[in-house]
């Protein structure tokens, strides 16, 4: 077999061809190359603007859904991040649900506290009124017992209706005895007798006058123990805070007080005339 001789013109041309292949295949490597980059860029661009279309959609709906006042939106828009540029949209639509949350949630308190004040003043209306009532028909009953023990019932005066001059003119009075009433009631309550506590103060005797004023203002026990504080001062006041969670009934603070400050007082009492007693001629010396 003859040896196989490399020829260099078949080399050379061999070499060209495959150079010349590899360049072409290059030559459409990179034009895919650029058609798939197009493509991705293409469909990035598709993917952002759709992205876009519904971040945009949803922060319509949530500012439709939302009352936001201007002043407070236009804050929401100008905000900045670290680096000086402007937050995504969901960030927004995340800053403008909360707010739109804690909005609706402090008109829900309001509305209720509004609701609750009504409610009292409706209460309060309605107490003042069966007051007024009440004491309007104690006046009335008091009326009918002098005018039928001093008209007889044949009388023509017996017949007369009030005149509305006479109705006006009664009201106002009545209007005007109670403020007077509600006044000395008033002046009573904001002038209660002070106990200080010391041994020369008897306990009994403010007790004694306490109860006095209390009685002719109608006060009730509850709002006695609520009043009584404003009557202590020194060692009556501290004793008081100090024991005020036990003293939950006027009862039970008219005993404990009691027992408190009357014993050293007393006791003075019954040294002093034990001094003062001279002996009686039956007795004699233990």
């Amino acid at each position: 077999m003859e040896p196989l001789i490399d020829n260099p013109i078949a080399s050379r041309t061999r070499s060209q061809t495959h150079t010349e292949n590899t360049d072409s295949n290059a030559i459409d490597l990179v034009q895919q190359g650029d058609n798939m980059e197009q493509l991705t860029t293409h469909i990035d661009s598709l993917s952002f603007i759709s992205n876009t279309d519904k971040e945009h959609q949803q922060s319509q709906d949530v500012e439709n859904k939302c009352l936001i006042h201007s002043p407070i939106q236009a804050t929401i828009d100008n905000i900045k991040t670290d680096d000086g540029s402007s937050p995504s949209n969901t960030l927004l639509q995340q800053l403008r649900e909360t707010f739109a949350t804690e909005l609706a949630q402090t008109q829900k308190v309001i509305e209720d506290q509004h609701q609750l004040l009504l409610q009292q003043q409706i209460h309060i209306e309605e107490l003042m009124n069966e007051k007024f009532h009440q004491q309007h028909h104690g006046l009335e009953s008091h009326s009918a017992v002098y005018n039928n023990s001093n008209i007889n019932s044949n009388s023509p005066l017996s017949s007369m209706e009030p005149q509305p001059l006479q109705k006006s003119l009664g009201n106002n009075s009545f209007k005007y005895d109670n403020f007077i009433e509600q006044q000395l009631i008033k002046e009573k309550i904001n002038n209660i007798r002070k106990y200080s506590g010391n041994k020369y103060d008897d306990v009994d005797e403010w007790l004694q006058n306490i109860q006095q004023d209390f009685s002719s203002t109608l006060v009730s026990d509850e709002i006695r123990l609520k009043l009584i504080p404003k009557s202590l001062t020194n060692d009556a006041k501290s004793w008081f805070e100090q024991n005020k969670h036990r003293l939950l009934s006027w009862q039970t603070f008219t005993v404990e007080i009691q027992n408190r400050f009357q014993s050293s007082l007393h006791t003075d009492q019954k040294f002093i005339r034990l001094r003062e007693r001279t002996q009686q001629p039956k007795e004699t010396g233990q």
